[in-house]
């Protein structure tokens, strides 16, 4: 069974706590963002706590949050 684009985008969102150098979960946000319809901050954070409703996301997440839900809009167009 595959898990459905919500369940990896909150895992993606998690993920951002961490910086690569080719920041490819970040990337993957936008994409999975697209899929799942949330464009804004405060959707992001909703997908996010549907799946870890006991966590919050880390401060450096909910830094990026903004400029990662606008990127989701630039990419959707």
């Amino acid at each position: 069974m595959a898990a459905k684009p919500a369940y990896i985008l909150a895992m993606k969102l998690k993920a951002l706590e961490r910086t690569t150098a080719d920041d490819r979960d970040y990337r993957d946000a936008i994409k999975l963002g697209i899929a799942c319809r949330a464009s804004t901050a405060d959707e992001l954070r909703d997908v996010f706590r549907m799946f870890f409703p006991e966590e919050a996301l880390p401060l450096t997440v909910e830094l990026r949050l903004r400029d990662l839900a606008q990127a989701i809009r630039k990419e959707a167009g």
